[in-house]
């Protein structure tokens, strides 16, 4: 007879099985994140004194698509746009991906399809060296800003935004 706490554990071994293979046929994530703030800006017009965010951001180089959630706030208004970009910490740099680029109330989230498998290699093998910012209609340049960081995980859903199924 088994006892009470193998049978537990050979349950979850069964679940966790029936789990692992579904996921790895679908597809693999990376869910990156950033956290943001005005203190970060480094252009010369500097960015919202006030201003906070935080950025979850999925590679998905199966479907070529990168998916984001932004909240933010402080920033006294609403985000005109979203823009990932490759460079360190001080450094400039033009768009890499577009996220958004309409007015929008935090939290903003969506989907960029069709993004280069290049691009899409270099923010997940290397999320540091790629930054987050948002920019509003009184800090064009960049209201806030942050540095990428990554972990890997795996999700069956790969339908939307960070929260809501990985993409």
């Amino acid at each position: 007879m088994i006892s009470g706490k193998a049978s537990r554990l050979a349950l979850a071994v069964v679940l966790v099985c029936g789990l692992i293979g579904p996921a790895m046929a679908v597809g693999a994530a990376s869910v990156l994140k950033s956290r943001m703030t005005g203190a970060q800006i480094a252009n010369d017009d500097g960015g919202a004194p006030r201003g906070t965010g935080q950025a979850a951001i999925s590679v998905n180089r199966d479907r070529g698509r990168l998916c984001f959630e932004i909240e933010y706030s402080g920033l006294g208004g609403k985000a005109t746009g979203g823009f990932l970009r490759h460079g360190g910490p001080g450094e400039l740099s033009r768009p890499a991906v577009v996220l958004f680029s309409t007015r929008a109330a935090s939290p903003v989230s969506g989907c960029v399809s069709n993004v280069p498998a290049k691009t899409l290699s270099a923010i997940d093998e290397r999320p540091s060296s790629h930054y987050v910012d948002v920019t509003t209609g009184e800090y064009p340049k960049g209201a806030i800003r942050g540095q990428l960081r990554g972990s890997s995980t795996t999700d069956q859903e790969l339908e939307g935004p960070p929260s809501g199924g990985i993409g």
